[in-house]
């Protein structure tokens, strides 16, 4: 009982010392908790184990915060052979994940990532761990890869354990994000289908009219012109109040483009007149 009672003492002063950005003491107070772990024995030690396991823990994230990326990688990874309950493990492979990607180590977080979403399917941490793998494979170029997690991620149910909440949160980062970067890119007809899937995932203007915006503008680029049309007149006629002014000027925004695209038909039909009487 005293070994517990001073060494949670010990953690809690290694996290506040943590806090207030004392690393190096949050670590030597954290490696105290740990040695002491380590020599106990007889009837303390399932409480030293568990001890133990909060110390390294703790040691890993303070190695994170002090930039010591490749060390608190190690440390996550040597954790995954603890006896830790599912979810516990789950949040260890996240961890790793990051700090491997941090470390620069992009094809090790590439595995890691890979390896927790398959192992854990139902975690809670699953839609979060999805979301940074989608923005790893596109920063290494591998979108396709990437477009696969997203769609993954839309098509998935409330099987793991977060709230609909979170999993609709991840859900419209991890899909927004990517189809900006397709976008940027050129690559429209993704974007194209990334921005059809955020859609419906809430009805709030604030989230929908700048969706049906950009929508219009890839439709524009594409020249679909009717789909660019038929969701500008839903944008035009579109009313709320009490909106931020970007996104209260987006319903005269779409007026002037189903304007534009009016007179670029007429244009259009104009010189074919020409053509036709020459």
């Amino acid at each position: 009982m005293l070994f517990r009672s001073r060494a949670l003492v010990l953690l809690e002063l290694g996290r506040i010392y943590a806090q207030t950005g004392a690393h190096e003491a949050a670590l030597s107070r954290f490696y105290l908790v740990l040695d002491s772990a380590v020599n106990q024995s007889g009837g303390s030690f399932l409480e030293a184990r568990e001890v133990a396991y909060s110390a390294q823990y703790e040691i890993a994230q303070t190695q994170m915060a002090l930039g010591r990326h490749a060390q608190a990688a190690r440390l996550f990874r040597g954790m995954r052979q603890l006896p830790l309950a599912d979810e516990d493990r789950a949040r260890v492979y996240l961890f790793s994940a990051r700090a491997l990607n941090l470390a620069g180590d992009k094809q090790g977080a590439v595995d890691e990532y890979r390896s927790l979403l398959q192992t854990f399917p139902a975690s809670e941490v699953g839609s979060e761990a999805r979301f940074e793998f989608v923005v790893l494979l596109a920063e290494l170029g591998r979108r396709d890869e990437a477009l696969v997690e997203v769609l993954a991620l839309f098509e998935s149910d409330k099987r793991s354990g977060a709230s609909e909440e979170s999993w609709r949160y991840w859900q419209k980062r991890a899909g927004n994000k990517l189809a900006n970067m397709f976008y940027d890119a050129g690559n429209l007809p993704e974007s194209a289908e990334l921005y059809s899937k955020l859609l419906p995932l809430s009805p709030d203007p604030g989230w929908r009219w700048p969706l049906l915006y950009q929508i219009g503008l890839v439709a524009e680029q594409m020249k679909n012109f009717g789909r660019a049309r038929e969701v500008y007149v839903e944008l035009a006629s579109a009313k709320a109040e009490k909106l931020p002014t970007e996104i209260s000027e987006l319903p005269r925004l779409a007026r002037w483009r189903i304007e534009h695209l009016d007179w670029v038909k007429e244009t259009e039909a104009e010189l074919k007149s020409l053509k036709t009487r020459s």
